[in-house]
């Protein structure tokens, strides 16, 4: 048997098959190109959201965040109390200094609380600091 020739006809459906594809394959390989542009949309996406959240996590427990930001301004704040508390005394103590460098009264006042001098005729009375200052004192061994 001889081989046969093929006929114009198919040689022409074979030269349109090689030249441009079906309408079937054009269309499959837009879907391809439209999904992998999909898929690397939403990979940025996924990306960039992730990078903006660990951008806000940093920015808010960060070494220098917002939380240790909030720290600094509560000691802050303890720190201004215990001044002005500390102020308050100081005044207390060179008001109390200069009474006692500058009236007799302070002196000799000063002296019998702390002494427990007393003037001729006069008689002191002792009272526990606490009520429960008795039970501890009787709690704790004598060396």
């Amino acid at each position: 048997m001889a081989p046969s020739k093929p006929t114009t006809r198919s040689t022409k459906q074979s030269r349109q098959s090689d030249a441009a594809p079906t309408h079937a394959e054009s269309s499959v390989a837009q879907q391809a190109a439209h999904w992998l542009a999909a898929s690397r949309q939403r990979i940025l996406l996924l990306l960039l959201v992730g990078g903006g959240f660990f951008v806000l996590y940093c920015i808010i427990f960060g070494r220098d965040g917002v939380a240790a930001f909030l720290q600094k301004r509560r000691e802050a704040q303890q720190l201004q109390q215990q001044m002005q508390t500390l102020q308050q005394e100081n005044q207390q103590m060179t008001l109390q200094n200069q009474r006692l460098l500058n009236d007799p009264n302070a002196i000799e006042d000063a002296a019998r609380r702390q002494l427990h001098y007393t003037r001729p005729g006069e008689v002191i009375y002792t009272l526990p600091d606490a009520p429960g200052a008795q039970d501890e004192a009787a709690q704790k061994p004598v060396k």
